[in-house]
């Protein structure tokens, strides 16, 4: 079967079928294309089982292209962020307010009067936190029960914590209702479809919107740390 996958190391290779004409027999041929991965941009790529999140930075620091080409999404300065301080280590011990893994994922809308469909063609791209042992509370309330998992979004996270925490695509894609006047379904799922594999142009731009949400790293943690003030203050008023 053809396939491009992305390898630990930042690698990337591509596997194809060649027919030899002469012999009169074919067979799947595999190459490393990570030195001209520029070119692969619009092919659906897949992650071996051992990728972690820098693993996209490896490949995107082998062409200065990747940064142009993504200089919207703030590539280059999240890719000299990368490797700029030490990443922190990734035991994959259960922790309930941990990630296990980062997930390229979408959900598509739908509105099921006129059909119209949105969402299609970007990915988001989140923490999926350890299957819970437990009830996770606040405040005397649960927050997250028990048997399920969190969803964790990524903005204003630090890069460096992220980095070597597994990589993985999710081939389901909930539909959710959109149509305002249907209040009773409005966002809530209505169907689900299995999708194909996202092209390596679609990974990395799902990557970059997410962690560039407000703007390069420096911005982004001027706003990290606003924030967390601005929640200490209020639990603080609140006490």
């Amino acid at each position: 079967m053809e396939s491009l996958i992305i390898k630990q190391g930042g690698f990337l290779s591509k596997t194809k079928w060649v027919y030899d004409e002469e012999k009169g027999i074919g067979t799947y041929i595999t190459t490393d294309v990570t030195d001209h991965a520029i070119n692969y941009l619009m092919d659906e790529v897949q992650f071996a089982d051992d990728v972690r999140l820098v693993d996209i930075f490896l490949l995107l620091r082998t062409d200065d292209t990747f940064s142009k080409l993504f200089r919207r999404d703030w590539a280059k300065e999240y890719l000299a962020a990368a490797f700029k301080e030490g990443a922190t280590e990734y035991t994959g011990q259960y922790d309930p307010n941990g990630i296990e893994y980062l997930e390229i994922y979408q959900v598509w809308e739908k509105n099921s009067v006129s059909g119209e469909m949105s969402g299609i063609n970007y990915f988001g791209f989140h923490g999926i936190g350890y299957h819970l042992i437990e009830d996770v509370m606040q405040d005397d309330r649960v927050m997250h029960p028990k048997n399920t998992r969190v969803h964790w979004g990524l903005i204003c996270t630090h890069l460096s914590t992220l980095l070597n925490i597994p990589l993985r695509f999710n081939q389901d894609v909930n539909i959710c209702e959109s149509n305002y006047d249907n209040a009773e379904q409005y966002g809530k799922v209505i169907d689900t479809v299995i999708i194909p594999f996202p092209l390596l142009s679609q990974v990395i731009h799902g990557i970059l919107w997410e962690l560039s949400f407000y703007g390069g790293p420096e911005a982004t943690a001027i706003f990290h740390d606003e924030l967390l003030m601005t929640v200490h203050q209020v639990h603080d008023d609140n006490s």
